[in-house]
């Protein structure tokens, strides 16, 4: 993969950190909501190899990502995506944009049980999903890589999936 797409960058320090420990990504995207967590982003990577971008996620996807990507989220971004946006987003990529490689380390509900649940469920205090990721993306045409459910210290529970979608 040659370039590294973030979805939802936040403050910019896990694009950081991917880039350094991924030598072959020779350009990282960021994209994220808010404006202003660009603008501090551009102000704190000014490197040539950084691109910070205020958008929608999803159109920006659809619109410009170009094959040959890895894209990453973590952090509860996609838990705010409605599942046929996530699927739509997923399938596009899948589709069009091979080889891709997806990485996921999102929040799921704890009682979600993905081997019998394969919906998109209402969770938490916010209007956020828990998405059964390894069947949205599997739906999508990926190849399922590494799919691990993490439980933490109290209810707290996330999964990390890795999937391709290769030639």
């Amino acid at each position: 993969m040659r370039t590294g797409v973030e979805i939802g960058s936040g403050n910019g320090l896990f694009l950081e950190y991917a880039s350094k420990q991924l030598p072959c990504l020779s350009k990282c995207i960021g994209l994220d909501l808010s404006p202003d967590t660009i603008r501090k982003c551009k102000q704190r990577f000014d490197a040539e190899e950084f691109t910070w971008i205020a958008t929608d996620a999803e159109k920006w996807v659809m619109k410009c990502a170009m094959p040959n990507t890895l894209f990453f989220s973590h952090r509860g971004v996609l838990e705010y995506f409605p599942a046929n946006s996530l699927a739509a987003l997923f399938g596009h990529i899948s589709k069009n944009l091979r080889p891709a490689l997806v990485v996921l380390i999102e929040p799921v509900s704890p009682t979600h049980d993905f081997a019998t649940d394969i919906s998109s469920r209402k969770y938490g205090r916010e209007f956020s999903f828990s998405h059964n990721y390894p069947h949205l993306l599997h739906e999508a045409g990926y190849e399922i890589v590494h799919s691990n459910r993490i439980k933490l210290k109290g209810t707290a529970n996330f999964i990390g999936v890795i999937a391709l979608a290769d030639l």
